[in-house]
């Protein structure tokens, strides 16, 4: 009989479905491989340190995964807005093309004015340098990058989970290489002493 109450939930019904999938795997292996064994208690630790990299991996990718979808979303938006305000400043410089003052016009008008349309470019090239910046962000991977260090700014505990699953994974890559190379340099040993015990001895047939 379950120990919660009528309309009350087991705290690990709350769980996100990765890990209420890896608790359910778990049970069912367990009720089929038994308790008592080292072996099998030693084959389940490893088969539950693998179930929790899996799901922490998964937690990473996906909340890094809404990170750089809300970064690029950002950049559609400023994209958008950027272009807008080049048009509009591109018709304001076309119609005051119109209104430039004729060869009657006081000095100073003229000069007046073309220091307008010199200010006018000057902030049309801007925006389009801003534009520019803006295109190449989406088209590389710095955006990514972005979105990589705001995400681990604001969810510090789960950079430090994945960082220190990486750092096992890498020592573990190490050992394996090393105990490989051991593993190599014995055989080659012993190859060699066989063919040392092969050869006839000085003087012996």
């Amino acid at each position: 009989m379950s120990k919660f109450g009528v309309g009350e939930r087991a705290p690990w019904e709350d769980s996100p479905p990765v890990i209420r999938k890896a608790r359910y795997e778990g049970s069912e292996r367990l009720g089929k491989e038994g308790i008592g064994s080292p072996l099998r208690s030693e084959r389940g630790e490893s088969t539950k340190r693998t179930e929790v990299s899996s799901a922490l991996e998964q937690n990473y990718r996906e909340t890094l995964a809404s990170y750089i979808l809300a970064k690029y979303e950002q950049a559609d938006r400023i994209e958008r807005r950027l272009e807008h305000l080049i048009d509009r400043r591109q018709t304001h410089l076309q119609q005051k093309q119109l209104s430039q003052p004729g060869f009657l016009s006081l000095p100073a008008t003229r000069k007046a004015w073309q220091a307008q349309q010199a200010q006018q470019q000057a902030g049309l090239n801007r925006l389009r340098a801003r534009l520019k910046t803006v295109q190449k962000l989406k088209s590389g991977i710095r955006i990514e990058t972005f979105a990589n260090s705001k995400m681990r700014k604001e969810n510090p505990q789960l950079a430090r989970d994945w960082d220190a699953m990486c750092e096992v994974a890498r020592r573990h890559q190490a050992m394996a290489k090393k105990q490989k190379q051991e593993c190599n340099q014995s055989q080659e040993r012993s190859r060699g002493q066989t063919l040392g015990l092969s050869q006839p001895q000085n003087g012996r047939i």
